[in-house]
């Protein structure tokens, strides 16, 4: 149980590294935006800026979430593991006569 707990905690906190680093990053490229956005000569000019950043987001947005189910999914093996190991130990042990 010891094992399984360590390891989801160390999986909590790689994912959490994960989500401050993601927004870290989308912060730092969403504040210079408006002043872009201002230095447009024209108003279709700046909604295709503002159609090319959208588009980049929500990519950048699935690729994290394609990342965070796998990083999920690499921490619950890791942490059902040690379970795992048990619950076949017990199984072996019952099943001898």
């Amino acid at each position: 149980m010891i094992k399984s707990a360590n390891a989801t905690g160390k999986g909590i906190e790689t994912i959490n590294g994960e989500v401050l680093a993601y927004a870290r990053k989308s912060l730092e490229e969403s504040i210079p935006r408006p002043r872009r956005y201002c230095l447009r000569k024209t108003v279709d000019e700046a909604i295709a800026l503002q159609s090319e950043f959208s588009k980049s987001v929500f990519e950048a947005y699935v690729d994290e979430l394609a990342k965070f189910g796998d990083l999920t999914l690499a921490i619950t093996k890791s942490a059902a593991t040690p379970l795992q190991a048990r619950a076949s130990a017990f199984v072996e042990l019952v099943r001898t006569p």
